[in-house]
C-alpha cells in the first residue's frame, strides 16, 4: 500500500533542492582576469575578489564588477582661450585604467557623480589649463602628441577614486578662421620671444 502522504513529502524535497540550487547559482559570479568583484557586505567593503568563482550571498552582500581593462575618454570641443588671445576648440583623448577597484566601486556607489564621468570632467578641466597656459603657435605643434602636464594633473584628481590616467593626448587643434591666424600667432611668439631677456 501507498502512503498518500508521500507524494507531498517527496515534492517539498524536491521543491526545497530546486530553491538551494537556484539560491547557489545566483550567489555564484565567475570573474574573468581582467575584472575584479567588490563585494560589500551590509553596505561596508568585504573584499576584492578575482579572477576565479566567487559566492555572493544575495540578500547579504552585493558585488560591484570593475573592469581593469584601459579604456579612451574622447574629450570633444573643447574651447579655449589660448595665453596670446586666440579662440580655439581642442578635441583630446584621455586613457584611464582601475588602480583601486575597491576605491572605484566605492566611487560607484555613492550618491556622487560615477567615476567615469569624474575622470571626463577632470581631464577636460586639464586640457583647458593647459592650453590656456600656451600660445597659438605651441598649442598648433602639441597636435597629436602625448601630453604629460594634464595626464599629471588630471591623475591627481581622480587618484582618490581609484582610477590613473595612463596618457592623455591633444587629438586636434580646430582655429574659428583660416591659416592666417596661424601665421599671426607665430609672429607674435617669435616678437616675444626676442623681447625676453
Amino acid at each position: 500500500m501507498i502512503d498518500p502522504a508521500l507524494p507531498g513529502w517527496a515534492f517539498g524535497v524536491v521543491a526545497t533542492f530546486i530553491a538551494l540550487g537556484a539560491l547557489g547559482l545566483s550567489a555564484t559570479h565567475v570573474v574573468w582576469a581582467d575584472q575584479r568583484l567588490v563585494v560589500f557586505r551590509y553596505g561596508q567593503l568585504r573584499s576584492v575578489r578575482g579572477p576565479g568563482i566567487t559566492i555572493v550571498w544575495p540578500g547579504v552582500e552585493r558585488g560591484v564588477r570593475v573592469s581593469l581593462r584601459p579604456s579612451c575618454l574622447d574629450l570633444l570641443w573643447l574651447p579655449v582661450t589660448t595665453a596670446d588671445g586666440a579662440v580655439v576648440t581642442v578635441n583630446g583623448m584621455a586613457e584611464m585604467a582601475v588602480s583601486d577597484p575597491a576605491a572605484y566601486a566605492a566611487r560607484v556607489l555613492s550618491p556622487a557623480t560615477p567615476p567615469r564621468q569624474a575622470t571626463s570632467a577632470a581631464a577636460t578641466a586639464a586640457i583647458c589649463e593647459f592650453a590656456a597656459d600656451r600660445t597659438l603657435a605651441e598649442l598648433s605643434r602639441m597636435a597629436g602628441r602625448d601630453v604629460r602636464a594634464p595626464a599629471a594633473a588630471t591623475g591627481a584628481r581622480t587618484r582618490e577614486w581609484g582610477v590613473a590616467i595612463r596618457r592623455v593626448e591633444l587629438t586636434r587643434i580646430e582655429l574659428p578662421a583660416d591659416d592666417d591666424l596661424l601665421r599671426w600667432a607665430e609672429r607674435y611668439a617669435a616678437a616675444s620671444a626676442r623681447r625676453t631677456p
